[in-house]
């Protein structure tokens, strides 16, 4: 028969009823941390940066011109003048109107120059006023009176330059400033003044009024 253990009950009488604390160590709690944001570092400004400057165009340049032809040269072969005796502002004008078509024009070797096609109707709707002009013999207001001197003084620088004379009348009646059978009558329809360019070069035929002359010149133009 094995002995019973009763010290523990004893020891447990003596000591009351209390029981003893749990000697395990509990571990203490840590500290509440509040953790600080990270400080920023100090921003740094950007630089600033500087306008890109626009690149400077590339002058175009100047394009290449042409070639040209060299001006014509024009020869003078003759040149006529007569003056201007009566120097009514009508007169003139109407000498002045007529020159205006015909100074600068040209005529091919060949070509005729007439001047009633060119210089056309005398007329008021044309520009043309009334003038003194002989008509049968007599002096009466007419449109376009005057005009026979600018007629009158291309004959006589055609004439000079040996172009062929193909149509030309006298005034009946002498008219000062152009002895007779050197004058040009024209008088639209019924009497002309042509001559044909028989050289074989082109001409131009300049005519201009001047202070107490009309005058006319006929050139040869080269190329």
């Amino acid at each position: 028969m094995k002995k019973v253990v009763i010290i523990p009950l004893i020891l447990l009488l003596l000591t009351g009823c209390e029981t003893l604390p749990d000697q395990t160590t509990q571990p203490s709690p840590s500290p509440t941390v509040t953790e600080q944001p990270a400080s920023a570092p100090p921003t740094t400004p950007a630089p600033t940066q500087e306008p890109t400057p626009e690149p400077t165009p590339e002058p175009t340049p100047d394009p290449t011109p042409e070639p040209t032809e060299p001006p014509p040269k024009q020869t003078l072969i003759a040149k006529a003048s007569t003056p201007l005796l009566d120097k009514g502002e009508s007169r003139i004008s109407n000498i002045e109107n007529a020159a205006e078509e015909i100074s600068g024009l040209t005529l091919d070797p060949g070509e005729t120059f007439s001047f009633n096609s060119i210089v056309g109707v005398r007329s008021a709707a044309n520009g043309y006023e009334k003038a003194p002009t002989i008509v049968k013999g007599k002096k009466q207001m007419e449109y376009g009176g005057g005009v026979c001197q600018l007629a009158t003084t291309i004959y006589q620088a055609a004439d000079k330059a040996g172009l062929t004379i193909i149509e030309r009348h006298n005034h009946q009646k002498d008219v000062g400033y152009a002895e007779q059978g050197t004058d040009a009558a024209v008088n639209y329809g019924t009497l002309d003044m042509k001559f044909k360019n028989n050289t074989d070069s082109l001409i131009k035929i300049a005519v201009f009024v001047g202070k107490n002359t009309v005058n006319a010149e006929i050139y040869r133009i080269n190329y």
